[in-house]
């Protein structure tokens, strides 16, 4: 929190021991502590200005003013150059033009001395005072007090006592006007303690009571009555420029928060801190979602974020987007930087529109999440040359803070635009349901008072996670080698019609026809990528079935063949589709089968404690649990419950691999699947949010849990290119040694009931997003019986040349015998 008083009341609240409020501590400037210091440490060191120094700390010791207790300000302005002389012994000549230092009065602050860049920077004179701080005023006279006491404690009872209290001041930079951010230190050395009344004699129940109340203040004068003590000396502050670490901390709590990158206000604030944090005071910032279209064409939207250069009419014209810096960073995955626009010979719609907004400089990077195009993040000056190549290590640090934002806030709309078509309707957990009648009660009554109010969200606190995901190994390669199949499959058969229109009539254009077809099928051949199905479609229909009605009257051959094409396109799909339906029919009967399971098992998982269960499909099904007593109604709970459900879910799982396992024999498209558990041993608050009417772990820290949860089915193990998942195998991934101990014990039970294979990997994992000391648990479930049928025996006749149809089947077999083949 930033103090927003004037310069007066801060400085007299904070710095001054003045006021109703005050204790009576008596603190006087004093140099003794550092005459003695000169004396005993400095003086006695072999130096070439050792004959100088003596001279000066003679000058000094003459000068009765400098000695004891120095009551007025006066004394140090009319012996300016010997103070300057004493405190050459405290900051180095080397650290005058390099750090902020100071040295200040004990009870105004008022600056003895200060470096260079610390009197440009931070101002302490009542009448100048710049800055603002991470805490009030009064919480900060608190701090003071209290570092005095621990002070008292250490000098007159030799009792060491640590209390940290961190302060930031906030500083506006005088050449561009942009914040700065300091860490205060305080070096007390140079202060001594004078007893002014007998001395208190400290009993343990005093040292425990000031130990249990360390910002106490009416404790501390009870026990010590500050009367009893002066503070004689000097301080000195020491400054630390903390401005990057303190923005990019902002920017990652700032983007938290859903509304981030669309309300104006939340946007405006992102776009000083990156300033700030570039050293940019002109800078303009920019996102803008990204999408491929199904054609791989460059989608940007403006719905999220705000884009500098991205107008309507931009996005209505498909060919502003193409060969400008944003296709080049969709299609590198690099950040893209243009020196001067104005330099530009042929400058695009996107350039220009940079230029007419009165930038010349612009760095466009990508933003990926898990790996994938997210959107992008610009940066634009109206200087040329202001950002280099050496600013982009620094912008690399922003990029993924955005791109979490962007991918959350993507998830975020088009949850909504799914909840438009579904009319925001959504059923409620039986568990929980409990507490939302309560609410809906409590919010009627409300409305009798206040029509306007509304549902608030519900947090349910101290709950405790239980996550499980079943997925099909390499579910992407299985699917591109289906559209690698059907696209092989749809162009033989266009080629056998063309083929057979030449023999009656060896046109020009039905050569070109057949050359495009067989670069196409050369190109499959070699692999599917993103825009090639609809590429080859779009070609297909354009350039080929076009000409059907035509081809029809060169007779009988000819039509067979056409027929023969017809017949195998699939009139829904408007496309082959054959190898693709055998593909998702597989998968949805895998998933189907998961989904079954665990529906059956909930109902006696429920009788065991009532939680909150919710599952989603993709390739695969993950599972989430939520279990603890703000869940139920007039209900205890215990850890005895969270240990039987998490061994439940252990034998869950290990039904689901071996029952897919069994399934892979009756699948048209083999597939096998891993398992993971995530251990999450620390409760955490989930939070009901109404506008996307969905649980979610609620609060900064816990977002760690999240983060873990999105990524940890792709991690790899730690120094190795090995996936942590394994088919038919569980890993458990945890990061404290006592869920490792809990789990080992799940396993043992189980692999003597046979769930299991004997034997327990014990890994290590890569980290996570940064998120380190992660280590999972790998066990193998007990072999279930059935085979894996080849995928080449669900081919049949299809009309296709022989040559076609082994090529077909050697794609779909090798993608399945690679899945199979992909062990430790």
């Amino acid at each position: 929190m930033k103090t927003g008083i004037d310069s007066a009341s801060l400085h007299q609240t904070l710095f001054t021991c003045a006021g109703k409020n005050a204790p009576p501590l008596r603190m006087t400037l004093s140099f003794d502590v550092l005459r003695e210091y000169w004396r005993n440490d400095l003086l006695p060191r072999e130096h070439p200005l050792q004959a100088e120094w003596r001279r000066q700390f003679n000058l000094v010791e003459q000068c009765s003013e400098l000695h004891g207790p120095i009551e007025s300000f006066d004394v140090v302005e009319r012996n300016r150059t010997l103070v300057e002389f004493l405190m050459s012994g405290v900051v180095a000549p080397g650290a005058w033009e390099r750090h902020l230092i100071a040295a200040v009065t004990p009870d105004d602050m008022r600056p003895l001395y200060t470096t260079r860049d610390f009197d440009k920077y931070i101002k302490l004179r009542e009448d100048e005072i710049n800055f603002t701080m991470n805490f009030d005023p009064g919480q900060m006279l608190l701090a003071r007090m209290v570092h005095m006491y621990v002070a008292i404690l250490g000098q007159i009872y030799g009792i060491g006592l640590n209390y940290e209290f961190p302060v930031v001041f906030v500083v506006p930079d005088p050449d561009t006007g942009m914040e700065r951010h300091y860490k205060i230190m305080i070096d007390g050395r140079f202060l001594r303690i004078i007893e002014r009344g007998p001395r208190v004699e400290l009993s343990d129940a005093d040292l425990t009571e000031l130990r249990s109340n360390m910002t106490d203040l009416d404790t501390w004068m009870r026990i010590l009555p500050p009367e009893n003590f002066e503070m004689r000396g000097f301080s000195i502050i020491h400054a630390t420029d903390i401005t990057d670490q303190e923005m990019l901390s902002g920017m990652r709590l700032d983007l938290l928060q859903k509304s981030a990158l669309t309300a104006p206000d939340a946007f405006n604030e992102l776009e000083r801190k990156v300033r700030s944090y570039l050293k940019r005071p002109t800078m303009r910032l920019g996102v803008a979602a990204y999408s491929a279209g199904l054609d791989n064409t460059l989608r940007l939207s403006r719905q999220l974020g705000r884009s500098l250069a991205l107008t309507e009419q931009c996005l209505a014209t498909s060919r502003a987007l193409e060969d400008s810096l944003y296709a080049r960073v969709a299609r590198t995955g690099r950040i893209e930087l243009i020196d001067d626009l104005q330099q530009l010979e042929q400058p695009g719609m996107l350039e220009e529109r940079f230029l007419a907004i009165g930038l010349r400089n612009v760095v466009v990077a990508p933003l990926l999440h898990d790996g994938e195009l997210v959107g992008m993040l610009e940066l634009g000056s109206p200087e040329a040359y202001s950002f280099n190549r050496v600013n982009l290590i620094k912008i690399g640090e922003l990029l993924p803070l955005f791109a979490v934002a962007l991918d959350r806030s993507t998830e975020e709309l088009n949850n909504r635009v799914e909840a438009l078509i579904k009319e925001e309707y959504t059923s409620i957990h039986p568990t929980v349901e409990w507490r939302f009648r309560s609410a809906a009660i409590k919010l009627l009554e409300e409305r009798r008072r206040d029509a306007t109010v509304q549902m608030r969200d519900l947090v349910f606190d101290e709950v405790y996670p239980l996550y499980g995901l079943s997925d099909v190994r390499d579910a992407t390669g299985l699917r591109n080698a289906a559209i690698q199949c059907d696209l092989l499959e749809q162009l033989d058969l266009a080629q056998r019609v063309i083929g057979a229109a030449l023999e009656i009539d060896a046109m020009p254009i039905l050569r070109e026809i057949r050359y495009k077809i067989r670069e196409h099928e050369a190109h499959i051949r070699r692999g599917v990528v993103s825009g090639d199905e609809s590429g080859i479609v779009n070609f297909l229909r354009s350039d080929v079935e076009s000409v059907f009605d035509r081809l029809r009257g060169f007779g009988a051959p000819v039509g067979a063949a056409i027929d023969a094409y017809t017949d195998a396109v699939d009139a829904d799909a408007g496309m082959v589709y054959r190898r693709r339906r055998e593909f998702d029919q597989s998968l949805q009967r895998l998933n189907d089968e998961i989904s079954t399971i665990l529906d059956q098992e909930q109902d006696r998982a429920q009788a065991m404690f009532p939680h909150y269960f919710e599952k989603y499909k993709s390739d695969g099904i993950e599972h989430v649990m939520y279990v603890g007593a703000s869940l139920v109604e007039r209900r205890s709970f215990d850890r005895m419950y969270l240990r039987n459900l998490r061994l439940w879910q252990l034998l869950l799982l290990c039904r689901v691999a071996r029952r897919t396992r069994e399934l892979a024999g009756e699948l048209t498209v083999p597939m096998q699947t891993s398992h993971l558990l995530l251990v999450h041993d620390e409760p955490l608050a989930v939070r009901f949010r109404l506008d996307d009417k969905k649980f979610d772990v609620d609060g900064a820290y816990n977002l760690r849990y999240e983060i873990i949860k999105k990524r940890i089915d792709k991690v790899k193990v730690r120094g190795t290119a090995e996936r942590l998942t394994q088919p038919g195998a569980i890993a458990v991934v945890f990061s404290q040694p006592k869920a490792a101990l809990e789990y080992r014990e799940y396993f043992e039970f189980l692999a003597a009931a046979g769930f299991l294979e004997p034997g327990v990997e014990a890994l290590e994992l890569d980290p996570v997003q940064g998120i380190q000391g992660m280590q999972a648990l790998r066990v193998t479930v007990g072999a279930a019986t059935g085979g894996v049928r080849g995928a080449g025996a669900s081919n049949g006749a299809t009309g296709l040349s022989a040559e076609a149809t082994q090529q077909i089947a050697a794609i779909f077999d090798n993608t399945a015998h690679a899945v199979a083949g992909q062990t430790k």
